[in-house]
């Protein structure tokens, strides 16, 4: 079995697994981000994040309602991340 790269997103660790489109937070795996959730442009992603929930925000973008726990996170591209070989920190 192929060892997943690992990235730390605010603190918590995730292994992205580029076959199933997501990450896996490590120390809950039944906790997930689809890649669905990123946004995507040339060479980076965007991820808004909700570090009290460790998951994907999903919720309005405007600075008059997006709660304070909520990241506006930077992310290498998807091609970048499957390369990782030693767990990288996003904050």
């Amino acid at each position: 079995m192929r060892h997943l790269p690992t990235i730390r997103l605010e603190g918590t660790k995730f292994h992205v697994d580029i076959s199933l489109e997501q990450f896996r937070e490590v120390d809950n795996p039944s906790n997930t981000i689809s890649f669905d959730e990123l946004i995507v442009a040339d060479d980076f992603c965007i991820l808004y994040y909700d570090v009290n929930t460790n998951a994907a925000y999903t919720g309005m973008i405007l600075t008059s309602v997006t709660p304070k726990s909520v990241k506006m996170l930077f992310l290498p591209s998807i091609v970048e991340l499957n390369s990782i070989h030693e767990t990288i920190d996003i904050v």
